[in-house]
């Protein structure tokens, strides 16, 4: 995963947006909550390839968590990307997804879109929010043993909202604080 790009994107939207104070961005390697830092928790499309056998497979959902802290007028945010195993290798190894350039924006966007709302009272704009851009045919059960959400309780149950269809690819959002939990939620994991 390419740090300095999603670091750069982060910037580039906290300059054009007039978020006040100074920000710092950085992905996590290894899934920490920090205690007292707001969670904002969504789901993008994105594609995996082993890196053993070399399969590729697709996810309409890969769960991305944001901790957000401001302290004294300097905001942090750390990024963590939940990851997959191939399920043709049985390895114990995960795999991190790619995601197109535009997808990114969209995280991105959304992410400071709720820096603005919950540090800053704004409130979002009129304007559709831009959906993920989704390619590939996304089939098949959800491998609850090859997902990292799951493993980590984050992705625990499959997915059927009975108003948006069994793969709904749009996204949700949690917002928590050290007191509270995150919502049972449906999973969105689709691993072909």
């Amino acid at each position: 995963m390419d740090e300095e790009h999603w670091k750069w994107v982060f910037t580039r939207e906290i300059e054009e947006r007039e978020v006040p104070h100074a920000w710092s961005f950085q992905i996590q390697e290894i899934h920490q909550k920090p205690e007292g830092w707001l969670q904002y928790t969504l789901c993008a499309f994105g594609r995996f390839c082993c890196s053993t056998c070399g399969r590729f497979w697709a996810s309409s959902k890969v769960h991305v968590v944001f901790y957000i802290k401001m302290v004294r007028k300097t905001g942090q945010v750390m990024m963590y990307v939940f990851k997959q195993k191939c399920k043709i290798c049985n390895t114990n190894s995960y795999e991190y997804p790619t995601f197109t350039e535009e997808n990114i924006e969209i995280v991105i966007n959304r992410l400071v879109t709720r820096i603005l709302v919950k540090y800053f009272g704004k409130l979002a704009t009129d304007e559709p929010e831009r959906k993920f851009i989704v390619s590939g045919n996304q089939t098949g059960p959800h491998d609850r043993g090859n997902c990292e959400a799951c493993a980590s309780g984050v992705c625990d149950k499959g997915n059927t909202d009975p108003y948006r269809g069994p793969y709904y690819s749009v996204y949700s959002i949690y917002d928590t604080d050290e007191t509270e939990s995150i919502p049972d939620q449906t999973c969105c994991c689709v691993i072909l």
